[in-house]
């Protein structure tokens, strides 16, 4: 798969528009990972989170509001 790259600087020199080739997770994630995105989905909806174990309770509240000035 490939993909085309603008015209950009490099460490001050200009590289000019080209096409390149991708590998890898890059070749992934330019094709959408459709099947990643499946699988992600169906972990949310069917294993991942719900409720706490037994025996445990929720942590306190943390308060974020700054001291007066």
């Amino acid at each position: 798969m490939t993909t085309n790259v603008r015209g950009h600087y490099r460490n001050g020199s200009y590289v000019r528009p080209h096409r390149r080739r991708l590998g890898g997770p890059a070749a992934v994630a330019a094709g959408g990972g459709g099947l990643l995105l499946l699988i992600v989905v169906l972990i949310a909806l069917f294993g991942g989170g719900g409720e706490a174990p037994a025996g445990t309770s929720p942590s306190p509240a943390v308060s974020t509001a700054e001291a007066p000035r």
